[in-house]
């Protein structure tokens, strides 16, 4: 049954953003199949799968491959419980479009820690009538990181 959800997400991940029209709503998807992500890569590694590394790392690249710029370099995996995005946790405050660019800010407030707040901006760059991520920044007083 694992495997087969596995599968099941690798399909879902590799379908493209074709179609996708505005930022804040690949925002908003991608957000989605982050969390799908991320809670089976946690459970893989939760359940000690010896492949868990490796199916975790090839579930990430399909999806920064089916959002990002080509040849997307990412950092390393970093998943957990709970996942850093949620759609029930994290919100779309603003966003901004000034030509083939685009920044959309949100605001994740744990569900269950409600005074535990992240910022986050999800830069964009229009390539060939689509938007694609190029990177996902972590803001803090101090300044802003990136995220993939």
């Amino acid at each position: 049954m694992k495997f087969f959800s596995i599968w099941l997400l690798s399909i879902f991940l590799s379908q493209t953003v074709t179609g996708q029209t505005s930022p804040e709503e690949i925002t908003k998807n991608f957000i989605k199949e982050h969390k799908v992500w991320n809670d089976n890569a946690f459970q893989l590694h939760d359940l000690n799968n010896p492949l868990a590394h490796n199916i975790a790392e090839k579930e990430y690249k399909a999806l920064i491959e089916k959002y990002c710029v080509p040849n997307k370099v990412y950092q390393n995996l970093a998943f957990g419980n709970p996942s850093t995005h949620s759609p029930e946790e994290e919100t779309i405050m603003k966003s901004k479009i000034n030509q083939n660019k685009a920044i959309v800010e949100t605001k994740f407030k744990d569900k269950n820690f409600d005074y535990l707040i992240n910022y986050y901006e999800y830069h964009f760059v229009l390539t060939n009538g689509t938007w694609l991520l190029e990177e996902v920044y972590f803001i803090d007083d101090e300044g802003k990181y990136p995220g993939l």
